[in-house]
């Protein structure tokens, strides 16, 4: 019996078991370990989705290269930090063939204004392999309007209706300053 090892980043296991004609079962384990193998790691990368104007979703990509001989299967995650506005998009794990490219998709969906950063680990079953740092920031918008007052004479008073939309609902202004300039 031959048995090809084909990922050699991975350790492996193989459980053999042979029975003869009378029924007499025998069992032998063979394991295979992928730490001597000494692969080279595939490097840290950051992807900046710039600002996002809420509401709003945008993917960006990453190329990754294996700089190995051989076969890397990959386990993209968890995200640390806020994890919540962004997405892993790659289905994991994934297998980058010997001197190959492999393009990793990440999401960007932010809810509420902000700055965000995440890092993705890239690791196989035996060591860490490097790192996609995603960072993004968003904002949004709002407008103001004011209504014209008519004040009948000098000294007299009259009411000013500031009306203010914004996306998303709710905002938080920090101030809001008025300047009044007489002609």
């Amino acid at each position: 019996l031959n048995v090809t090892v084909t990922d050699k980043t991975q350790n492996a296991t193989m459980i053999v078991e042979a029975m003869d004609s009378v029924g007499h079962v025998a069992y032998d384990t063979a394991m295979y370990s992928a730490i001597a193998i000494g692969l080279r790691t595939l490097g840290d990368s950051v992807i900046d989705f710039g600002n996002v104007v809420l509401p709003s979703t945008m993917q960006r990509q990453v190329v990754m290269t294996n700089p190995n001989d051989v076969p890397v299967t990959i386990t993209l995650g968890p995200l640390t930090g806020d994890d919540s506005v962004f997405t892993i998009v790659t289905p994991s794990p994934v297998t980058i063939a010997g001197h190959a490219q492999q393009t990793l998709t990440f999401a960007f969906n932010p809810v509420w204004l902000g700055s965000w950063k995440s890092v993705a680990s890239i690791q196989n079953d035996t060591m860490h392999l490097g790192s996609v740092t995603l960072i993004g920031t968003s904002s949004g918008t709002f407008s103001l309007s004011l209504d014209t007052v008519f004040v009948p004479h000098v000294g007299g008073s009259g009411t000013l209706m500031l009306s203010i939309d914004a996306a998303p609902k709710p905002i938080n202004l920090d101030t809001v300053q008025f300047t009044v300039t007489y002609d």
